[in-house]
């Protein structure tokens, strides 16, 4: 599985910004997290038309927006409980771009 970020047209990476404003210990756990997904179960829900990864083992519980194309994995952005909603939209909103550029 390949694990890329999306990037937006002015060139941010929304995961990157996030995931960036994290501790380096959560940081690495859930890079950690990301290299051994199982995407035919776990920790990972649907939501809408993204997925929404729950680290169910985390205190915080951070989210990962994400979706699949093929054997690539597209990371959206993150966000945390308190956030849930907008970051589901900028998640929606963001892979609505892709299928629009992949159409």
């Amino acid at each position: 599985m390949q694990i890329v970020a999306y990037v937006t047209e002015n060139g941010d990476i929304p995961f990157r910004e996030w995931i960036n404003t994290l501790s380096s210990r959560l940081r690495a756990r859930i890079r950690h997290r990301l290299r051994r997904i199982d995407f035919m179960g776990g920790d990972s829900l649907p939501v809408g038309n993204v997925l929404m990864m729950l680290f169910r083992e985390f205190t915080d519980k951070p989210r990962v927006y994400y979706q699949t194309i093929d054997n690539t994995m597209i990371l959206l952005c993150g966000g945390n409980k308190e956030t849930e909603k907008a970051d589901r939209e900028k998640a929606e909103e963001y892979w609505g771009y892709v299928q629009w550029l992949l159409n």
